[in-house]
């Protein structure tokens, strides 16, 4: 059996392993407890999204969330950023463990997610919610070390584990995480 199908089946992998998440970055100022994804209208109370449409629960917040465009752009800036830099650590680590095809995968993966979210205008609901809730946590003081894992965490294992799951899905979990700091 490969070490890799061993960490795998034994529980997560050793500290400096190629299945830790990508090194933070200086410049990002995150950290996230990571959400399930549940069916049904657990989910859809979770997320706030009913058939990934914003619920009303959360279109008040969504509407004062859009008077600050020149917030959301660079919030965004630095989020599509994160999303490259997470692309190529995972290039990275499938040329040092070419063994392991789910670096690939992941890189990939999060290829695709990036140039999905990108199309998505600024003012989609789900853009506008994932943007105020990473608004909310670079702005705490401790917004270096309050989330874990973080956000390139998240991003950085986006299809390592499960190559089947959507972007939007990634989308909806990554925002349930930022928001539950």
């Amino acid at each position: 059996m490969m070490a890799n199908q061993e960490n795998r089946a034994s529980g997560p992998p050793p500290p400096g392993h190629e299945h830790d998440p990508a090194p933070r970055h200086e410049h990002h100022h995150a950290t996230i407890v990571a959400g399930s994804h549940a069916a049904g209208g657990e989910t859809a109370r979770a997320t706030g999204y009913d058939d990934h449409h914003l619920t009303p629960e959360h279109e008040a917040e969504v509407e004062r969330y859009k008077a600050s465009p020149e917030a959301r752009t660079t919030i965004r800036k630095g989020f599509e950023e994160t999303l490259i830099q997470q692309q190529n650590w995972r290039d990275e680590k499938s040329v040092e463990f070419p063994d392991d095809g789910r670096n690939a995968i992941s890189a990939a993966g999060i290829e695709a997610f990036r140039r999905w979210f990108t199309k998505l205008p600024d003012d989609d609901p789900r853009v506008l919610r994932l943007l105020r809730a990473l608004q909310r946590l670079y702005a705490g003081p401790n917004a270096n070390t309050s989330m874990s894992p973080s956000v390139e965490d998240l991003v950085g294992r986006f299809r390592f584990d499960n190559d089947a799951e959507e972007s939007v899905d990634f989308l909806d979990r990554l925002t349930v995480a930022v928001e539950n700091q």
